[in-house]
């Protein structure tokens, strides 16, 4: 092949990029489609005849035209290739994750942009997959140590805006190393399990629980506006953690002793209030277990 005419050159780039897997689209600087692939119409769900000369705000939901609009211009303005993760409502109506390159190019004087897309669903599953193993107690659910310290962080710009205290409570069940000695550990997961579903009752709309690992859970209460009602709070959970559990015909007890820490409206110190719970936690254990301590 010595040389293409310029309808030639036009048929030859459609059967490249139609033999392409991956959609590719290009733009010209009204956002519109000039040209497209055949996988870019599968993903749209459309007929090429609907999507010429269409631009991202008749096909797609505002929110989403919106950032590829402003991706676009940026190509544009900085005359650089941009690579952006993002949701995209294929032809199904289904939203799923994309990764998008658009990259500008100038022909016969006029600016254009060419993008290729690769679904990246699967691997933005993934990690949400992972992130929810990396932040959640695998038995019982509840956000683990490191999700609660994020929380701990976060707090301080809410507490500032709404004026409230916060208290974290470290809650250890008293007997739970001879609950599982004596009855195995398949039975010491099921007490765990129905003592965090209990917490989870005793605790407000508002309040966080977490299982720090082994026996040990915490609380952090955010819902109060007095140091009285955090004691409240400890309260029913000493005197309702020691019910027993019914685990099949065996009933199950560990009373618990529980340490809080306070923190002001003005400023909270994640470590430090982790550490102030731990401190008033072995306050509880020297007084004799079965209660709770500042």
């Amino acid at each position: 092949m010595d040389k293409l005419t310029h309808n030639d050159a036009h048929s030859f780039l459609r059967c490249i990029i139609d033999a392409m897997e991956n959609p590719v689209f290009i733009k010209n600087q009204k956002h519109q489609w000039i040209l497209f692939n055949d996988a870019f119409c599968r993903l749209m769900g459309r007929q090429p005849e609907e999507l010429y000369f269409r631009d991202d705000m008749t096909i797609f939901p505002e929110a989403q035209a919106s950032v590829f609009w402003r991706v676009d211009d940026a190509v544009f303005r900085d005359g650089l290739s941009i690579a952006n993760e993002e949701e995209i409502t294929d032809g199904t109506g289904a939203v799923r994750w994309f990764l998008t390159i658009k990259s500008p190019f100038t022909f016969q004087g006029e600016s254009y942009l060419v993008g290729v897309i690769t679904d990246i669903s699967e691997r933005k599953r993934a990690e949400a997959a992972a992130r929810v193993l990396a932040l959640e107690d695998s038995l019982t659910g509840l956000p683990n140590r490191r999700l609660l310290q994020e929380h701990l962080q976060c707090i301080q710009t809410v507490l500032g805006r709404e004026e409230r205290a916060v208290a974290l409570m470290i809650i250890d069940l008293d007997d739970f190393k001879h609950i599982n000695d004596a009855l195995g550990h398949s039975i010491g997961d099921l007490f765990l399990v129905e003592i965090a579903n209990r917490l989870r009752r005793l605790a407000r709309g508002s309040d966080i629980v977490a299982r720090l690992g082994g026996d040990e859970f915490a609380i952090l209460a955010t819902a109060a506006t007095k140091p009285e009602e955090f004691g409240a709070l400890a309260e029913r959970l000493v005197t309702h953690l020691c019910e027993p559990v019914l685990i099949g015909e065996l009933s199950v007890r560990s009373s618990a002793s529980v340490g809080v820490a306070i923190g002001g409206t003005a400023q909270v110190d994640a470590d430090a209030l982790l550490a102030q719970a731990d401190l008033a936690l072995y306050a509880s254990k020297s007084a004799g277990k079965n209660t709770w301590c500042f």
